[in-house]
């Protein structure tokens, strides 16, 4: 019998808000920009390291819920 596992990684997810100075003006988008200045941080680093552990050792499934998913 299998078991599935849900696991939310809450520094991987959500809105943010833009940081100050941040190298992202390209984009245009507020929530967009923020999530990429997020991206950059080291909670950031950690939290995708954290998801590379454990899809090394599970059958993993990586979800997003994006409005515009193109």
């Amino acid at each position: 019998m299998q078991h599935i596992f849900y696991e939310h990684l809450p520094v991987l997810s959500g809105r943010r808000k833009t940081l100050p100075g941040s190298k992202n003006a390209k984009w245009k988008n507020n929530a967009f920009r923020g999530y990429a200045d997020n991206m950059e941080t080291e909670q950031f680093a950690r939290g995708a390291e954290d998801l590379k552990k454990t899809a090394g050792t599970n059958r993993t499934a990586f979800m997003s819920s994006e409005v515009a998913w193109w």
